[in-house]
C-alpha cells in the first residue's frame, strides 16, 4: 500500500532536505503533494506506480526553484531511492512513512 504521509530526505550536497510527502493511489492512479517548512505546498507530477517502483516529478522552490524527479523503490513502510535535481546529479533519497 502507498497511501499515507511520508518524511523524506534527500542527501543534497547543501546538507539534508527534509519535507513532507502525502501519496493516494485509488484505481491505479497514484496522485499526492510535497511540503517544506517555509516553502508552500507542490502538487507531484507524473506520478506513477509500477509494482514495487514509484516515482514522480516535483517543482520545488527551497532551498531553490527547480524541477525534481523522484525514482523510488516501495518496501514496506520505506521508499528508497533518487532524486534527480536535472543538471546537478543523482542524490539519495529515502521517505519512511509516518504511523
Amino acid at each position: 500500500m502507498l497511501d499515507g504521509v511520508w518524511d523524506l530526505v534527500v542527501e543534497a550536497p547543501m546538507g539534508e532536505q527534509h519535507s513532507v510527502i502525502t501519496l493516494r493511489e485509488e484505481g491505479g492512479v497514484v496522485s499526492g503533494e510535497s511540503a517544506q517548512a517555509g516553502a508552500p505546498s507542490v502538487p507531484l507530477v507524473k506520478a506513477k506506480r509500477v509494482g514495487d517502483k514509484v516515482s514522480w516529478s516535483a517543482d520545488i522552490t527551497k532551498p531553490m526553484r527547480l524541477k525534481i524527479d523522484f525514482t523510488l523503490t516501495l518496501a514496506g513502510d520505506t521508499l528508497e531511492g533518487v532524486a534527480s535535481p536535472g543538471f546537478f546529479g543523482k542524490f539519495p533519497a529515502r521517505a519512511t512513512r509516518r504511523n
